[in-house]
């Protein structure tokens, strides 16, 4: 079982009636990544709080798949006697549900109506509870792989850098990693506000990846795709209106490291023929 899932479990059997209300397991897993050095789940802000997609996924999959939890709409339930997960926890772990479990820490945070609001920089914080558009209206392309990232951590980078629209260049956008699936990414993207589009013209196929060792075989593929990207002009002016019309969108694919991806190539041939514009990696 996945460690962060034995974590979820842990929480409920530190309450008495090992049952807790939704949004209280919610503030108190947004407690505990707030104190982890390397967080076991990501949050992203949503509506006037923060949420994590993939706590409330692994809960989802506890309840339905392992029948270890119980959903009665409002509240969890443990149902499973059998497994002490607690123990199964780093001690470092183990030592902040303790804290946290304390009568004085438990009750704040049940309490706190801010508990999982989202910390962000004074500035954005103002410019998002006003809902204004970012500091100026330049326009930006942005880019982003999802490669080690979380889906929470990947939204909250969108979310932060006020992405208006999401483009997936991706040739087949299926991913055995929760929440990146065309179907997943593009049901989060609505949910935070954020317009997703699938260009697959823009992609290249998995078989020209296969054999990707050095930094030789990424120039010539990278430069086999620059000869074809003329050939996808309709695409290109597509992108271009879009920009015009959302001044801030990201260009997605999978690859960590921007320079190993198309979607850099992408973006520089493209801002070779557009002014006043800059490429932002994230």
């Amino acid at each position: 079982m996945y460690y962060r899932r034995k974590l979820l479990l842990s929480i409920l059997e530190k309450t008495q009636k090992r049952s807790i209300v939704k949004i209280d397991l919610r503030k108190i897993l947004f407690s505990i990544s707030q104190r982890q050095p390397n967080p076991s789940f990501d949050f992203v802000p949503y509506k006037n709080d923060s949420i994590s997609f993939q706590a409330d996924k692994d809960l989802e999959t506890l309840c339905h798949r392992y029948h270890l939890l119980k959903d009665s709409k409002k509240s969890w339930s443990l149902i499973d006697d059998q497994g002490n997960y607690f123990d199964s926890l780093k001690r470092e772990d183990q030592d902040i549900l303790n804290n946290i479990f304390k009568a004085g820490d438990i009750k704040k945070i049940k309490t706190d109506p801010y508990c999982i609001s989202y910390s962000m920089p004074d500035q954005k914080k103002k410019q998002q509870s006003k809902k204004e558009k970012p500091p100026n209206n330049q326009k930006l392309l942005f880019s982003i792989g999802y490669e080690g990232l979380s889906i929470d951590a990947y939204l909250k980078r969108l979310v932060e850098n006020y992405i208006a629209l999401l483009c997936d260049v991706r040739a087949n956008p299926l991913s055995l990693k929760f929440g990146f699936s065309k179907r997943q990414l593009s049901a989060y993207c609505h949910e935070l506000g954020i317009k997703y589009i699938h260009m697959p013209e823009l992609g290249i196929h998995s078989e020209k990846r296969k054999n990707l060792k050095t930094k030789k075989d990424y120039t010539h593929l990278f430069q086999e795709y620059k000869r074809n990207l003329p050939m996808q002009q309709s695409s290109l002016e597509r992108l271009q209106r879009l920009l015009e019309g959302h001044n801030r969108l990201a260009l997605t694919c999978f690859e960590k490291d921007y320079q190993k991806c198309h979607r850099t190539v992408l973006a520089q041939y493209y801002l070779q023929n557009i002014e006043a514009v800059n490429h932002v990696p994230l």
